[in-house]
């Protein structure tokens, strides 16, 4: 817990209890508070080392893409954990902002300028896993959309499970590929293969 990044009152705080913890044990409530504020050092920690903007405006143009949606949603993963980039509506507290989620855990949020605003409540390892995946996505949105469609086998932007051959081929559905403007397309060939390889696993398992 590197003290320097806290208030004053919050270091002399941390201090004593660090202090009274070398003669004695401490109490569930002293735990619980040193605990609150090896949490917050470490979020002014990751906050400290994030030296210049992060931008994912490539996520903004790709959502903006899709006129068919009121809030479009994508679904991408950090390895085998989940998150949803989802737009906030226009009663939330940063409308048109695109909220980053995992479960009922906030880890940020994308502004309409394309910079991406972390929760200090995540930790640094997590931030980095989370930050490489959203740049993957915004540098090439239908890589990061195929990757996810066939790890999961579904679509990342309507989450319905994939069931023709081209739309496991590419990784996303025909009608979201039209609606978010991304390529759909592969060879007789490969469909061919595809085909047969569905085949045999549904025969042989």
């Amino acid at each position: 817990m590197s003290l320097s990044n806290l208030s004053k009152s919050d270091q002399e705080f941390a201090l004593s209890l660090m202090e009274q913890a070398k003669t004695r044990k401490l109490s569930d409530k002293q735990l619980y508070w040193l605990g609150v504020l090896s949490e917050k050092a470490a979020a002014l920690d990751v906050k400290e080392e994030v030296t210049t903007p992060i931008s994912v405006t490539g996520i903004i143009e790709l959502l903006r893409r899709n006129n068919n949606a009121k809030r479009p949603k994508i679904r991408f993963l950090t390895g085998d954990v989940e998150f949803t980039l989802s737009v906030a509506g226009s009663k939330s507290r940063f409308p048109g902002t695109v909220n980053v989620v995992t479960g009922n855990q906030w880890y940020g949020r994308i502004h309409p300028d394309g910079r991406y605003e972390l929760s200090s409540r995540i930790d640094k390892q997590a931030h980095t896993a989370v930050i490489e995946a959203l740049q993957a996505i915004a540098a090439d949105p239908a890589k990061a959309a195929a990757e996810y469609g066939k790890k999961t086998g579904r679509c990342c932007f309507c989450a319905l499970h994939l069931t023709d051959a081209r739309s496991l081929m590419v990784g996303y559905g025909a009608i979201c590929a039209k609606n978010y403007r991304l390529p759909w397309n592969v060879s007789e060939l490969e469909k061919e293969l595809l085909v047969k390889d569905l085949t045999n696993i549904q025969a042989f398992g």
